[in-house]
C-alpha cells in the first residue's frame, strides 16, 4: 500500500540525508511491513508543499503499549528510494479519466538502469 503523508522540513531533511530511518505516527493507516511512504515535505508556515518528495518501504511495523502510546506505531523505514514514477510497479498509479493506466519502462530508481520512460500505448497493447 501506498501512503502519502505530509513531514515538516526539519525531519524531512533527516530523513533525506539517511539520519532519520524510523517514524513515529498514529495507527489510522494500518501500515504494514513493505508499505510505501511517500514523505511530502510540508512548511508549517506557509500552509503548503514545498514539493521536495522522498520515497521510503517500511521495513518494519513497533506497536504494543508496552513500547509506545495506543494507538501510536514507529516505522522503520529503507534507506533505498521507491521510484515516484511508478512506485516500483511499472504502471501509472493514478490513471486519468477513464482512459486505462499508461505502462511505464521501469525507471533507474526500479532497476538500477536506464532512464525513466513513459511508452504512448495505453494498456492492452
Amino acid at each position: 500500500m501506498i501512503h502519502d503523508l505530509k513531514i515538516f522540513p526539519e525531519h524531512f531533511r533527516d530523513v533525506r540525508a539517511g539520519i532519520k530511518t524510523a517514524e513515529l505516527r498514529l495507527n489510522d493507516r494500518n501500515y504494514q511491513s513493505g508499505d510505501v511512504l511517500v514523505l511530502r515535505e510540508y512548511d508549517q508556515e506557509t500552509g503548503e508543499y514545498t514539493g521536495e518528495v522522498e520515497t521510503r518501504t517500511v521495513t518494519h511495523v513497533l506497536a504494543g503499549e508496552q513500547w509506545l502510546q495506543s494507538g501510536v506505531v514507529m516505522l522503520s523505514m529503507s534507506e533505498n528510494k521507491i521510484c515516484t514514477c511508478c512506485w516500483g510497479t511499472g504502471t501509472d498509479p493514478w490513471p486519468v479519466n477513464d482512459e486505462g493506466p499508461l505502462r511505464y519502462v521501469r525507471c533507474g530508481q526500479c532497476e538500477g538502469t536506464g532512464e525513466w520512460e513513459k511508452r504512448g500505448e495505453r494498456d492492452g497493447n
